[in-house]
């Protein structure tokens, strides 16, 4: 089982009566599901600098239930600090599975899973707003994963279609180029927009937004 969670680092700015969003995700609602994975979705505020890193992510997520079992993903706000704090907290031992890495993939029999960074190659003179994949090697990587004729489960931090749904992104197009004709994943999670939203299925793909703190 795998919990995700988008924008999670936000803080512990609350009070015991009143807890933050973050602080009912990680000690509440996460450990409530008991999953064996978590993934979180990217974004840690404001501009995912190092103390941001550690005091609103590193120190505040919840693990799944065994060893190296979370995940993090590059986000438009930690692009604002060049991403550099983001790889020191995938260096940290919570994330040691995916180290030193941005993107990554869990496989089984039947299904494999990937984390994808669309920030990094992210257009800065949008803020990062939009996502991209760029000519990188996660390309090769992707189109590696999509030819092993297994189901995918795709992760990024930016969203696929626009919020209501209504037309596909640049970050679409890019995805589903790395599939094999009239294929693409299974579903599609992501973060950044600020909605929960489950969408008709498009183009054959169950996509979800758990943007904002959504579980």
């Amino acid at each position: 089982t795998i919990a995700i969670a988008g924008d999670f680092g936000t803080g512990n700015w609350g009070t015991a009566t009143d807890p933050a969003a973050s602080t009912k995700i990680a000690t509440q609602a996460i450990p409530g599901l008991a999953p064996n994975l978590t993934i979180h979705l990217g974004d840690v505020y404001y501009e995912g600098s190092s103390s941001e890193e550690t005091k609103n992510l590193v120190k505040l997520w919840p693990p799944g239930s065994g060893p190296a079992t979370s995940y993090t993903m590059n986000s438009n706000h930690e692009m604002y600090s060049g991403a550099t704090p983001f790889f020191e907290a995938v260096a940290d031992p919570l994330f040691s599975a995916q180290k030193p890495y941005s993107f990554f993939a869990l496989e089984n029999t039947n299904w494999v899973i990937v984390g994808l960074d669309s920030a990094y190659y992210s257009d800065e003179l949008t803020l990062y707003m939009n996502g991209s994949l760029g000519a990188s090697a996660q390309v090769d990587f992707l189109k590696a994963q999509a030819q092993k004729g297994k189901k995918v489960i795709l992760f990024t931090h930016h969203n696929g279609l626009v919020e209501d749904g209504s037309a596909p992104t640049g970050l679409w197009k890019e995805v589903m180029s790395c599939f094999p004709d009239g294929s693409g994943p299974a579903y599609w999670y992501w973060g950044h927009v600020h909605a929960g939203v489950v969408y008709a299925p498009t183009s054959g793909v169950q996509c979800r937004c758990t943007g904002h703190a959504a579980l």
